[in-house]
């Protein structure tokens, strides 16, 4: 799966959690649930794999500004100004992947609180 298709349907059904049924159903919460999940499952694997090529490339680059003679510090902003696109990109994919499991977290709980409450109408 892509990383827009991933993000894409990962925004999707977050949206969907914020819906009257996203609140009161404990099985469409669920059902969203395990398709949030699938979602930030493909966008960590995504995001590992980019934050690795990302430290090669960066690794890469302060070695060339070493072999120009630039001094460590300098050679070493240099490397991270030069990669900056995409260190914003993985901190953005790194904020989506938190805040969907808090949100996975939150609804979870609710989903055991609507059960409890089903059980104590009965």
């Amino acid at each position: 799966m892509e990383l827009s298709t991933a993000i894409k349907g990962m925004l999707e059904t977050r949206k969907a959690l914020n819906t009257p049924q996203g609140l009161s159903s404990p099985t469409f919460i669920s059902e969203q649930l395990q398709t949030l999940a699938q979602y930030v499952g493909v966008i960590e694997i995504i995001l590992a794999n980019l934050e690795a090529d990302l430290t090669i490339k960066e690794a890469a680059r302060y070695k060339e500004y070493m072999d120009k003679g630039k001094k460590t510090s300098t050679a070493k902003d240099l490397a991270r100004f030069d990669f900056t696109a995409e260190h914003a990109e993985t901190t953005k994919l790194s904020r989506y992947i938190s805040s969907s499991w808090k949100m996975v977290s939150t609804s979870q709980s609710r989903v055991k609180h609507l059960i409890e409450e089903s059980r104590n109408q009965v």
